[in-house]
């Protein structure tokens, strides 16, 4: 009879060790289940199961997941769409392994859900290409590559570990056929598919339109000099119709009045019975030894700017002048100091173009407002 009640006593006492539960590993996902980077993404739990057994037999045991630790212990809220659920980068999911047989004998853990992000390209306008090679075939050979750093700006160019180019865009979403030799490619009236990757294995698919056309650029000195206080209207160049533009692939055209900036290249274009060239770069240079003087001790900060430009000078600054990129004047300032302050809060972001007096001489600054 005492055998029996200790028999009792010891089976309704019994403990039972928690289940051998595995380490889940980080979920790592990318940001491209939509058009829209938000930091979220669908995510299939259940990838994180074989290790959460840790060779248990699954028919004996459930998984479940939360997203708290004292839900998970609880067992209450569980997530039901384990395979198919949109969660948040940075969030960390809890799991819950329970012995079917005695539901109180579980084992929890948790693993962080990390969403990275593919990177953003900026769109190109349509350009035209020159086909310069002698033979009116439409086919021109082209470096597919020159338009990287505009295509990737502002993303962190670090980031991207590989670009890759396509002919269709069913190559370029499956990444195969990519042209063998983008930087020297027998380009033709078409649509050019590319594929950025960045270093979390995560793409991005993009791509530009060209029209190849007989039109020849202007001509003219492919670098020239100018001074202080010149536009885009003193260059040198020959053509019909012509059209200046910041960049080879810009559609936005730069008025006449447009400062030149020393190093700076400019493109321009001419039209011809309708049809728009290739574009002629022009870079332009400051002779050696203008404004030395005046200007050899000059610094500013910072660039870009938010609010507050400074600029510091050797000798005396006059005047400082804004310039938009068009070319109007949106501000000037007398200063007569070694030292000015100039207020860009007001301003739109884009690129200005800071004109400074000394003496007589001038310098003009390229400045970018955030």
């Amino acid at each position: 009879m005492k055998n029996l009640l200790f028999l009792l006593l010891f089976t309704s006492y019994a403990v039972y060790a928690q289940p051998n539960i595995g380490a889940p590993a980080d979920i790592v996902v990318c940001d491209q289940d939509s058009n829209t980077v938000d930091g979220q993404a669908i995510i299939n739990l259940t990838v994180n199961n074989t290790l959460i057994l840790n060779g248990l037999n699954p028919d004996n045991y459930t998984i479940a997941y939360f997203a708290t630790q004292q839900e998970a212990v609880d067992n209450v809220n569980a997530v039901v769409s384990e395979s198919n659920v949109l969660l948040n980068n940075g969030q960390t999911i809890f799991v819950r392994l329970t012995d079917i047989v005695q539901p109180d004998n579980f084992a929890t853990e948790s693993f962080s859900i990390i969403i990275n992000t593919p990177a953003i390209l900026t769109q190109l306008d349509p350009f035209i290409v020159y086909d310069a090679d002698g033979v009116p075939d439409g086919t021109v050979i082209f470096d597919l590559t020159q338009f990287e750093l505009d295509i990737l700006s502002p993303f962190t160019i670090p980031d991207v570990v590989a670009f890759s180019y396509y002919a269709t865009l069913n190559d370029a979403e499956n990444a195969t056929n990519p042209i063998l030799n983008p930087a020297s490619y027998a380009l033709t009236t078409q649509t050019v598919f590319f594929r950025v990757v960045t270093a979390y294995g995560c793409f991005t698919i993009g791509s530009y339109n060209t029209t190849v056309n007989g039109i020849a650029p202007p001509t003219g000195e492919a670098t020239q000099t100018f001074t202080e206080g010149n536009t885009l209207a003193d260059l040198n160049v020959e053509g019909e119709n012509l059209k200046w533009y910041a960049t080879p692939a810009s559609q936005d055209i730069l008025p006449l009045t447009t400062l030149l900036v020393n190093g700076t290249t400019y493109y321009v274009s001419q039209t011809v019975n309708g049809v728009e060239s290739a574009r002629l770069g022009v870079t332009v240079n400051l002779p050696l030894g203008v404004s030395t003087n005046k200007f050899a001790g000059l610094s500013y900060y910072p660039n870009p700017v938010k609010d507050v430009f400074t600029v510091s000078n050797n000798n005396a600054i006059d005047a400082v002048r804004i310039f938009n990129i068009m070319g109007q004047q949106v501000s000037s300032k007398t200063v007569n100091n070694t030292n000015a302050t100039v207020d860009f809060s007001a301003l739109n972001s884009g690129v200005y173009f800071v004109q400074l007096t000394s003496g007589g001489s001038q310098k003009t600054i390229k400045v970018v407002k955030e």
